[in-house]
């Protein structure tokens, strides 16, 4: 596994292929665009689609927390896909999740959150626009302010990668001057083309390894 380091605003972030932001300095992890319950959206609309993509995602999760050691855990948004996802199965394996996990979590709430009730087991901390730590700022929806950097995601950002003739869409962390994109977390969640400025840095996701992108062409680690 390959990740990629930047500093901003005087702290050290990893980015890593499993499309999370480590914060060190604070033994925080970031993700965004979950989409909890989307499967089971789709599925009510008669569209067979596996519930076991939530166990994976949650699966993930729990990986990066247990081996990074982290002690909080930051959703960046857009956790449920809608509250008609709030099965009482999907309720069940979030809670049965949540309690072997001691990482504290705050969930900053996005646009598909609204009308979303988080039930008590999960024992979530919730945020409606905005939460600032330090010089930085947790946010569902991108912004750029002056005094403070920005983590968000909203947008699923992916980039086009390699010739024009034989073009890959990855995944990718889109960061700006004062604002940092993440890619969606949730295994069932599609993505957008970006079209980053002359000074964003684009940190593309291939398979274990996050590599720099200029205008959607490989320059290396």
């Amino acid at each position: 596994m390959e990740t990629a380091q930047r500093e901003i605003r005087g702290e050290i972030f990893t980015f890593l292929p499993e499309k999370a932001v480590h914060w060190p300095g604070r033994r925080t992890l970031m993700v965004a665009d979950l989409h909890w319950g989307k499967a089971e959206i789709f599925q009510m609309a008669g569209i067979p689609v596996s519930s076991a993509i939530l166990l994976e995602d949650l699966s993930r999760l729990r990986r990066m927390i247990d081996g990074l050691q982290v002690q909080r855990l930051v959703l960046l948004g857009d956790l449920m896909h809608g509250p008609q996802g709030m099965t009482p199965e999907v309720q069940e394996t979030v809670r049965v999740w949540r309690d072997s996990i001691s990482a504290e979590i705050l969930f900053i709430r996005g646009n598909h959150d609204r009308h979303v009730i988080l039930p008590p087991g999960w024992r979530m901390g919730m945020v409606s626009e905005l939460y600032q730590d330090g010089s930085f700022v947790f946010s569902h929806h991108p912004q750029n302010q002056r005094s403070t950097f920005t983590w968000c995601g909203h947008l699923h950002p992916v980039v086009n990668v390699g010739p024009r003739n034989d073009r890959l869409r990855l995944p990718c962390f889109w960061l700006q001057n004062g604002c940092g994109i993440l890619p969606s977390f949730g295994s069932f969640t599609g993505g957008a083309p970006i079209r980053p400025g002359r000074s964003d840095s684009v940190l593309a996701i291939a398979e274990q390894s996050v590599f720099v992108c200029s205008k959607g062409i490989p320059t290396g680690k």
